[in-house]
């Protein structure tokens, strides 16, 4: 499979993968980035003794977790986007659950935002 640039040129068909790597160690620079931001701030808090700053970071690792499964599986088969699917929708009820707590958390004991 070729692909033409913008010039009409094709591509030898090794970019292809090329691309594809470099696409997936992006998304895993990207998580990676991310988990070390938010160890950052979770130490930071930590140390500060800020309980909604420790929050936050902790907060982070939902991002950590949809680029982790973006990154196993890009340019796998239908079964592995399938299971991603279930993956993400886990990652996300359990992010709406943790939301949801938090937001009756904050009923029972109001604190400032």
């Amino acid at each position: 499979m070729t692909i033409s640039t913008p010039f009409g040129k094709p591509t030898r068909p090794a970019t292809d993968l090329s691309i594809a790597r470099a696409y997936t160690l992006t998304i895993w620079g990207i998580a990676l980035g991310i988990l070390i931001f938010a160890g950052g701030v979770v130490v930071w808090a930590l140390a500060i003794g800020n309980a909604q700053l420790f929050k936050d970071g902790v907060d982070w690792v939902y991002d950590v977790a949809l680029y982790g499964i973006a990154a196993i599986v890009f340019g796998r088969d239908g079964r592995a986007e399938r299971l991603a699917a279930l993956g993400i929708g886990a990652v996300m009820a359990v992010a709406g659950l943790h939301t949801l707590y938090d937001l009756w958390d904050k009923i029972v004991c109001p604190r400032p935002i």
